[in-house]
């Protein structure tokens, strides 16, 4: 990547109201690592409108003409390229002429000196501790959201000093915040959890009865949501461990994507999602599929390690573990100061270790076992009951919460999802081989 590549503007307005559209382009289409920098004529005693340029240091791959940008509707309300090849520095100063001062504006993200300290590692899949209940303000979370949305993407050590930076929680539960923000369809793991990526922003149809109801999932900005309040009326709602939940009320179904496509001018990487929660819990494969098509098959040097195999309710040493099919955790032997612990499956027909979500792996291990899971659902309140003990898999637990648009809440040993009707609540206990009661 060259970052000393610059693209010339000419325009006719005013130095300050051209920085501040260009503020609102990178600002809105996450573009601070792509757009460090900008380079503008210093206002002069002579005010008001006049014709001016404008530099843009853009970020692209050698040799490479950054048309994304270019070309981009929004910046071509603001002005069209002198010419499709970039500058150097010392080019659009000569180009300008000498006499001109230029005002270096920086929209990337600036490097702080920290003195150096050992960070402690961690498993960001360790979810074997279970959180103390979370009355954090929602305020708090949306606040992380929106820095996560501004920044696009990052590392999981970013993660957790973000939520360290703003008092969320001890660093121990980063990876519970995380979760939560995964749920809702907000962000996503990278590079077996070492890295992050925000989704794009969406509106996912909610599972209500009689109203045309959307959840913003994704990447969100102040921004976008009042754009939202400009085309349809906004509620925002607090959620139990996360962000506030923003759903827009529609008409119906057309007029929600006649909307999305008038905000995709502004806003191109707004998606309609429709009934995003049933979709995806349509093709969910059941519980054994799953275990032989989405867990990720890893090497593991069992000899380095103590194994415990889970038996239903908690941890235990057997005597050859690695021989038996389930759940285990592993501990450093070779360093016995770490206390790092790794969550595997290891299936002993294919003779493989795995590596997926901590409740899903226990679920499946619960499975094996011959312990089935008990769900209940109440016809008239929409509700679905799961007992911690058998806490669903992300993947189909994110169908229910994308469904609702809301996280679960605590409640008697267990979970409550709202807005769910009971053919969901039947497919997925269906696929996940769960009994199903009606409560009252």
């Amino acid at each position: 990547m060259n970052e000393r590549k610059y693209w010339g503007f000419h325009t006719r307005s005013t130095p300050d109201a051209i920085k501040q559209r260009i503020a609102r382009l990178i600002e809105q289409n996450n573009l601070r690592e792509r757009i460090p920098h900008m380079y503008c004529e210093k206002p002069s005693a002579r005010r008001g409108v006049r014709e001016f340029y404008f530099f843009l240091n853009i970020i692209a791959d050698d040799n490479d003409v950054p048309y994304d940008i270019l070309r981009h509707p929004d910046l071509k309300t603001i002005a069209s390229p002198v010419e499709e090849k970039p500058l150097t520095y010392d080019e659009f100063k000569s180009m300008a002429g000498p006499e001109v001062e230029f005002e270096a504006i920086k929209y990337g993200r600036q490097l702080v000196y920290r003195p150096p300290e050992t960070a402690k590692p961690e498993n960001p899949f360790d979810f074997a501790v279970t959180t103390d209940s979370d009355f954090t303000s929602s305020e708090a979370y949306r606040r992380l959201l929106y820095w996560m949305s501004a920044v696009g993407r990052g590392t999981w050590q970013g993660f957790r000093e973000a939520c360290r930076t703003l008092g969320l929680s001890e660093i121990a539960e980063a990876r519970h915040i995380f979760r939560r923000l995964r749920l809702l369809g907000h962000v996503e793991y990278l590079n077996s959890g070492m890295h992050w990526e925000v989704c794009p922003p969406c509106l996912v149809k909610v599972n209500a009865q009689h109203d045309w109801r959307y959840f913003l999932s994704g990447a969100q900005v102040p921004t976008l949501i009042d754009k939202l309040r400009n085309v349809a009326p906004v509620e925002i709602r607090d959620n139990h461990g996360g962000p506030t939940s923003v759903f827009v009320m529609f008409d119906s179904e057309s007029n929600a994507q006649e909307r999305v496509a008038s905000l995709q001018e502004n806003y191109r990487q707004l998606r309609y999602a429709g009934t995003a929660g049933e979709r995806l819990a349509a093709i969910l494969p059941d519980l054994d599929s799953w275990c032989h098509t989405v867990l990720t098959e890893i090497s593991v040097a069992s000899d380095r390690f103590k194994l415990e195999k889970w038996n239903g309710r908690d941890f235990e040493i057997s005597g050859e573990p690695s021989t038996e099919t389930g759940m285990y955790r592993l501990s450093d032997l070779v360093n016995p100061e770490s206390d790092i612990c790794y969550y595997y499956y290891f299936d002993a027909d294919r003779n493989c270790w795995f590596q997926g979500d901590w409740y899903g792996l226990r679920f499946l291990a619960n499975h094996h076992l011959g312990i089935q899971a008990e769900f209940t659902y109440k016809l008239e309140l929409r509700q679905l009951y799961a007992p911690s003990a058998a806490h669903i898999p992300d993947l189909y637990e994110r169908s229910l919460v994308l469904a609702s648009g809301k996280l679960p809440s605590p409640a008697d040993g267990g979970l409550v999802y709202e807005n769910i009707n009971e053919a969901l609540a039947k497919t997925l206990c269906s696929k996940l081989y769960a009994q199903l009661t009606k409560g009252v």
